[in-house]
């Protein structure tokens, strides 16, 4: 559950996923990367500026395989 940044020229390894996720979405939002569901309903959110992950309350039903899209 390692997770890396890429800044445009290099690749540096962050703070690591809290747990392991298998079928999740993960989608930037408001400056942190938000990691949905997989194979249970949770959310967990990385801070790039504290390095650190949060979670979120938890989903009403676990959600596999998302598809998502960002529009700027």
């Amino acid at each position: 559950h390692s997770i890396e940044v890429f800044d445009g020229a290099l690749w540096t390894l962050v703070a690591k996923l809290p747990r392991i996720r298998d079928g999740s979405l993960a989608l930037p939002f408001a400056g942190r990367l938000v990691v949905l569901g997989g194979e249970k309903s949770e959310i967990d959110v990385y801070d790039p500026t504290t390095d650190s992950w949060s979670e979120l309350p938890q989903m009403i039903s676990s959600q596999r395989l998302w598809c998502g899209a960002v529009s700027y």
